[in-house]
């Protein structure tokens, strides 16, 4: 696409070249206005190493780098390849646009890219406007905000124009329509939102058209786009589209590439688009369809991209999809499809990818010989009734790279053929496996290994270690025994770990590498001193329920970057850890039922960034400290994708999450666990400091902001069930069962959230 754009330009060239006065190299003018855009782009600092050709001694502003100037006399500037500068000091952390006015007075300027900058403000309109010749203009992949200036749309010869990847906000104003050159427009990754106007139609020679993760589009998909017959890419993944497809997007007669994923379009899946007869991909999935895939799909011979995933679609898949002879990618996952998977699937030769878990499908062919015709590269077939052995024929699927056959039936051993495939991502989790691990080594392809929910046993393999390319190992809920293998030490690439939920044992720790963020031991035997060996980059951190003892050692605070600490039901058997008030990065601390015993420090107030504090079932005595209630965190509600609201780690965000399991809190003298899917952020904050044995009073610092209720207390009994608030926002805090109260407690203020107080789910009891 790009270089059919460059060859327009010589016809532009041609027809500029009478207007211009013939010179022997760029005319001097022009040249002083690059060295002006250098030294404000240097920030005057001439000793940085950029743009060296850029320069007064060397006359012929057209030989220099990113520089390309009419090919015959008179020479003028006509393309600027600015784009991905060198990032340098002075401009780090951002560059002001102004630094480009220079350039907005080259006027015979064709071709203007400076995407992959720092370029940060509002888009210079006004010196853009001055740009009449631009037929290219690139400024993607910077941090312009604000609105697209209607100056913008007034450069009617562009044909192509990319904002994508930047901060811009507000709508396509009406005024696009004077765009009536554009064969590309790309505004793809930003805030843009409101209705599109149905102007955009006027583009009638509009090719390729990119609005995909906005988020704000919303509104119906407009009718006039079947004006734009040219149209051969349309891509508005991620935003708010709602309503039904068009009943007549189908007559584009040129498209071969539809986009509408992660709307939220409703229906069915109009008939019409089946006469897109050169539809090579069709993206529909993440919305609320609602229809049996078309039997009209084989009207679609160029099809090579079928995604319907997460839908509500019914019915079963149908035959004509194997009249597809070019099909490489179907993705029919989480969708309510139902019958059996058939066969002939296996016939289409060209097929490569294909995701059919997630519905209520029926695979029948556990005792069956199957010998496929395809070369599968990804296969997906969670949830769909497998029972038995693993299917042999996936062996002969040399070229496999992704499978997941989680959540069946599947039993017997490890198959030993799976360890020597070279596989990047494996997934069996939620069968009846037993048996122990395979004597010998994974590849080192492998990336992501979840074997968890099932009835394997035995030690893990000293070899594990062998296996240098993984990334996420995740064998919880097994039977696994013995110590962690000493080789784990070589997984230098390991970022997320789970071993919990199994009879793991031993007091030696191997020293895991400087990737590892993710770590879950809990629920095992493991004794001795609480481990440090972990890396300085450790996240999460969760070593509850075993058998460890003694103060906890001084090196933890070396994990600098700890959000998540949980030693619930182990045996501290000592006064509140000093140390961990040095470890400014907690949010969340569990030391339930670990034996504390003492006051609590004052300067607990430390943990500036700590949402949940869970002290519950220990020996702590004397008062409550005062400065409890400087911990400001706890009055913010927790951000979207924040250690409270989700623990997906790239890049496996679809595959696996790793979340809040067993934060177990007091309500009512009922043990409830804390919800653990991502999106409860209702839950914002949780102080657990019940079945203690503190005394005085509840320390005013804990409610004494502005109230709707109010709550009075006095006497020596038990406080049964009283949460009490901070300050702007609800907390849950709970400070049940033996409170002895030896003076007056004091009046104790709550506050409501706007929309009313939610008492947690009762997910789990303990």
């Amino acid at each position: 696409m790009a270089v059919r754009f460059r060859n327009l330009f010589g016809l532009f060239i041609i027809f500029f070249l009478s207007f211009f006065p013939t010179s022997s190299s760029c005319p001097d003018h022009q040249k002083q206005l690059l060295l002006q855009f250098k030294l404000l782009f240097l920030k005057g600092n001439t000793n940085i190493s950029l743009l060296e050709s850029w320069n007064s001694t060397s006359h012929d502003c057209c030989r220099w780098d990113r520089v390309i100037c009419t090919s015959a006399s008179p020479f003028m500037i006509v393309e600027l390849h600015l784009n991905s500068l060198p990032r340098i000091l002075p401009n780090f952390f951002g560059i002001s646009p102004s630094v480009l006015a220079p350039l907005f007075h080259i006027s015979s300027l064709m071709q203007l890219d400076i995407s992959g900058n720092f370029f940060q403000g509002e888009i210079p309109a006004q010196g853009l406007a001055n740009l009449t010749n631009l037929v290219y203009l690139d400024m993607s992949s910077n941090s312009f905000n604000a609105t697209i200036p209607t100056q913008l749309y007034h450069l009617n010869n562009l044909s192509y124009l990319s904002l994508s990847f930047n901060r811009l906000s507000g709508s396509l104003g009406p005024d696009i329509q004077y765009l009536k050159s554009l064969i590309r427009l790309d505004l793809s990754f930003n805030a843009l939102g409101g209705n599109i106007p149905m102007e955009i139609g006027n583009l009638i020679k509009l090719e390729h058209l990119d609005l995909s993760f906005n988020v704000f589009f919303s509104g119906g998909i407009p009718v006039s786009f079947l004006n734009l017959t040219q149209l051969q890419v349309l891509d508005l993944t991620g935003n708010q589209f709602s309503l039904q497809i068009p009943a007549d997007i189908g007559y584009l007669p040129n498209l071969s590439t539809l986009r509408l994923s992660n709307n939220k379009l409703a229906g069915e899946i109009p008939l019409s688009l089946f006469n897109s007869t050169q539809l090579q991909v069709l993206d529909l999935s993440h919305n609320q369809l609602s229809s049996q895939i078309p039997t009209h799909i084989e009207w679609l011979p160029n099809l090579s991209k079928l995604i319907l995933t997460n839908n509500m679609l019914t019915g079963g898949i149908p035959q004509s999809v194997q009249n597809l002879s070019n099909l490489e990618t179907l993705y029919l996952e989480d969708n309510l499809l139902t019958g059996e998977i058939p066969s002939w699937l296996f016939d289409i030769k060209t097929l490569k990818n294909l995701f059919l878990g997630g519905n209520k499908l029926a695979w029948k062919y556990n005792n069956s010989v199957i010998e496929p015709k395809c070369m599968l590269s990804f296969l997906s077939l969670r949830s769909c009734g497998l029972s038995g052995e693993v299917p042999q024929w996936i062996s002969s699927q040399n070229g496999l790279q992704y499978l997941d056959l989680s959540e069946n039936a599947l039993q017997g051993t490890f198959p030993l053929w799976m360890a020597e495939m070279q596989l990047v991502y494996l997934v069996l989790s939620g069968n009846n496996f037993t048996g122990s691990l395979p004597p010998q080594p994974f590849k080192d392809s492998l990336a992501f290994l979840d074997l968890s929910r099932n009835n394997f046993s035995g030690e893990l393999p000293e070899n594990i270690g062998n296996a240098t390319g993984i990334k996420v190992l995740m064998l919880s809920s097994n039977n696994f025994f013995g110590p962690i293998p000493s080789s784990m030490s070589y997984l230098q690439n390991l970022q997320l770990l789970d071993l919990s939920n199994n009879q793991f044992s031993g007091n030696t720790f191997p020293v895991f590498g400087d990737s590892l963020e993710l770590v879950n031991l809990s629920s095992n035997e493991f004794s001795g001193e609480v481990p440090v060996s972990f890396s300085n980059k450790t996240r999460i951190l969760i070593l509850g329920n075993n058998r460890f003892s003694g103060t906890l050692p001084r090196n933890l605070t070396n994990l600098i970057k700890l959000e998540q600490l949980d030693l619930h039901d182990n045996r501290i058997a000592a006064e509140f850890p000093n140390l961990l008030t040095e470890i400014s990065t907690l949010q969340i601390l569990s030391l339930r039922n670990t034996s504390l015993q003492g006051p609590l420090p004052n300067n607990i107030s430390n943990l500036g960034s700590l949402r949940i504090l869970d002290l519950s079932h220990n020996n702590l005595t004397g008062t409550i400290p005062d400065e409890l209630g400087n911990l400001a965190k706890m009055i913010e509600k927790a951000k979207p994708n924040s250690i409270l609201t989700s623990y997906a780690m790239a890049p496996f965000i679809a595959a696996s999450s790793f979340h809040v399991t067993d934060l177990i809190v007091s309500w009512k003298r009922s043990m409830l666990a804390l919800p653990s899917a991502p999106g409860h952020d209702d839950i914002y904050s949780l102080l657990d400091m019940s079945v203690n044995r503190f005394s005085g009073e509840i320390p005013a610092s804990l409610g004494q902001n502005e109230t709707e209720e109010e709550s009075s207390f006095s006497g020596t009994g038990a406080l049964i069930g009283f949460p009490v608030g901070f300050c702007l926002t609800l907390l849950i805090v709970f400070l049940t069962g033996w409170f002895q109260a030896t003076t007056e407690v004091g009046s104790v203020r709550t506050r409501r959230r706007q929309r009313g107080t939610t008492a947690p789910s009762r997910n789990r009891g303990r």
